[in-house]
């Protein structure tokens, strides 16, 4: 259900949809962003955090798709096999596949992880926020059917409506989220201190997607044994978990060096 644009350049056609439209001003902004952060290092090391952030975002993008396949395609689970077919793309496995890359590289180049994590935070969440608005347009991640005066009905040939039949109203979910990574976006950008901004991203996105999977009404796939919460809930749990570990482990380091002696 792709929504676009199109126009001549030269005389040739272009078209250019919706989805890719606010997926490349994601991408636009969050390098804006990161030029901006970048800026309280040396030019060495912003250079080469720049490089890692590039490498990274790639390899993640490249690899998210067959994380998707092995993690969520219930056909796998059943007959063993990969079907080619699948083409389902999540965000969560990309961002695991991403962050290891990054963090092999900024081991290799011997960055302060932390840091340079901390770094990438606000980039991070203004980046996928333009995605989420750009998958409302391509109609996917769409939310499970609604009365709420905040409903979508999806056109007649969109995902949503072959799912739930035209026209039912659904969770417009990619705008919810939208929302909450604009607002993640201004918290560690503005409010959280730089140090803290890791563990603010992993305990708000974490908890809130892992709510709002409870109103996703798209095909996400299941893992064995874990039925009963979709494969991007158990993601999200980790996430918390994660950040939590680090926040407490930071207090505990913090709490032992205040109380070394002089």
């Amino acid at each position: 259900m792709y929504h676009s644009i199109s126009f001549e350049l030269g005389g040739a056609p272009i078209t250019i949809q919706f989805f890719e439209l606010w997926i490349g001003i994601g991408l636009i902004v969050a390098i804006i962003e990161l030029d901006t952060e970048v800026r309280h290092f040396s030019k060495k090391t912003a250079d080469t955090l720049f490089m890692i952030a590039t490498v990274s975002m790639i390899v993640g993008v490249m690899g998210a798709n067959r994380a998707t396949i092995l993690l969520l395609s219930s056909s796998l689970w059943e007959t063993g096999k990969i079907q080619s077919s699948y083409s389902g793309f999540s965000f969560l496995p990309g961002l695991v596949i991403g962050a290891v890359t990054f963090a092999l590289i900024a081991w290799w180049y011997r960055l302060p992880l932390l840091t340079s994590v901390n770094t990438l935070i606000p980039p991070l969440a203004i980046a996928h926020a333009f995605g989420r608005i750009g998958c409302f347009f391509g109609g996917c991640c769409f939310g499970a059917p609604t009365k709420c005066p905040l409903a979508i009905i999806f056109p007649s040939t969109s995902a949503a409506s072959k799912t739930f039949g035209y026209p039912v109203g659904v969770h417009p979910t990619q705008l919810y989220e939208a929302v909450l990574l604009f607002g993640i976006w201004f918290v560690t950008k503005n409010i959280v201190q730089r140090e803290h901004r890791a563990f603010a991203y992993l305990l708000s996105y974490g908890t809130g997607r892992f709510a709002l999977e409870f109103i996703r009404g798209d095909q996400r796939g299941s893992i064995p044994a874990f039925e009963f919460l979709s494969p991007s809930q158990l993601m999200s749990i980790a996430m918390v978990a994660t950040g939590a570990a680090l926040f407490i482990c930071r207090k505990i380091k913090r709490h032992e060096n205040s109380h070394k002696p002089n």
